[in-house]
């Protein structure tokens, strides 16, 4: 039988920090959060120290007039869950949110995303925890599928909306190399940041009773070197569940996982390849996994958990023979929103079921814990 906990960590914040130095380390002052608005991404530091929160401008209005609370990057300690410092502003709502693998630096960006006909730009801003200092902020054209930074912090891979695939120097805020037209969908990067793997639909230009349309000539997976764009090898498949399979590294990085949803009649499906050739090695059914949202895959690399898309259960399956391990289910609008995993898999943090909420949203993470029989 599985056992779940299902204990939250509710933060009661009030009042409001000002941008300054970054100095998670220091003796607390004045460490309200004055947040409010939706969090929009979440994100553990692999350190397990701290859970940091992305959040959204809004604009109150009330008897005193009108008040906006710009997007902002908070910080909570991610095992008592009291509320740290605030970050900095940004210019429009955090999207993306990653560490490097030493906790030493943080990305926070808006990628972009076409949320109304005048988009914000895309803004990356690049905190350097160990010197309290933000790095850089620099722009990048266009819209973001998703981005992904190396566990070294020194580079962003930037997916845009165009597939159009750049690999971008976080220090100097530049353009390392950048593939056009590269028909990539999702995509993942290795933990030692030399590769990049991907699924892709190669395209030609037809034309069909005087219109214009697209054939697909070729689709599968494909990788290539991070460090300068270079091709290295690509694996033809018909896999009908590719154009939904999202893509993700084992933590040992000799392969990879990909990943797609099922139906209330047929379960999801985990494939993993050889990340030297795209070679199958092998391939589970995963029960009532319907879409996918978050996944987290464990440092140990022995499990992966999957929230919904549309936030309806989270489960957890082991990946060395693909057991259920956990299955969690919520009621709208108890279900889970945005979150992330720990690093560990233990835990799971953001929006969760009983999180402590108000008129304006999400006030601060809910901190649940993932316990099952299997999983103590």
């Amino acid at each position: 039988m599985i056992v779940a906990i299902l204990s939250v960590l509710l933060l009661f914040p009030s009042g409001q920090v000002p941008a300054g130095r970054v100095d998670l380390e220091s003796p607390l002052k004045n460490t309200s959060n004055g947040a409010v608005g939706t969090y929009f991404s979440w994100v553990f530091s692999p350190n397990g120290k701290w859970i940091v929160g992305g959040s959204s401008p809004v604009q109150v209005t009330d008897n005193s007039g009108k008040t906006s609370y710009p997007a902002g990057v908070f910080v909570w300690d991610a095992k008592t869950g009291k509320f740290l410092k605030r970050l900095g502003d940004h210019d429009a709502s955090v999207d993306f949110l990653a560490f490097s693998s030493n906790s030493q630096r943080l990305i926070s960006a808006h990628i972009g995303r076409a949320q109304s006909k005048e988009p914000d730009p895309t803004v990356i801003q690049v905190w350097d925890l160990r010197r309290a200092k933000l790095k850089s902020k620099f722009g990048i054209e266009g819209t973001a599928k998703k981005p992904r930074m190396t566990a070294d912090g020194k580079s962003l891979v930037w997916l845009g909306d165009d597939e159009s695939l750049s690999v971008w120097n976080l220090d100097k805020g530049k353009q390392s190399w950048q593939l056009k037209d590269t028909g990539l969908k999702h995509f993942d990067i290795s933990p030692d940041g030399k590769k990049i793997v991907g699924t892709f639909f190669q395209y030609e230009n037809i034309e069909v009773d005087g219109k214009a349309r697209r054939r697909i000539v070729a689709r599968g997976f494909k990788a290539w070197n991070l460090s300068d764009g270079k091709e290295l090898w690509q694996v033809d498949s018909d896999d009908r569940h590719l154009q939904a399979m999202q893509v993700f590294f084992h933590p040992r990085g000799e392969k990879f996982f990909a990943v797609a949803g099922g139906s209330s009649k047929k379960p999801g499906t985990l494939v993993s390849f050889d990340v030297s050739d795209g070679a199958l090695e092998e391939q589970f059914s995963l029960k009532d996994l319907d879409s996918i949202g978050t996944v987290g895959i464990s440092a140990d690399g022995s499990r992966i958990a999957i929230k919904a898309f549309m936030g309806k259960s989270l489960t957890m399956w082991s990946l060395d023979d693909g057991e259920q391990l956990l299955h969690l289910t919520a009621t709208f609008p108890n279900d889970f929103g945005n979150v992330a995993f720990s690093s560990d898999l233990d835990h799971v943090g953001g929006d969760v079921p009983g999180t402590k909420k108000d008129r304006f949203d999400v006030i601060g993470p809910g901190i649940l814990p993932l316990k099952s029989s299997d999983n103590k």
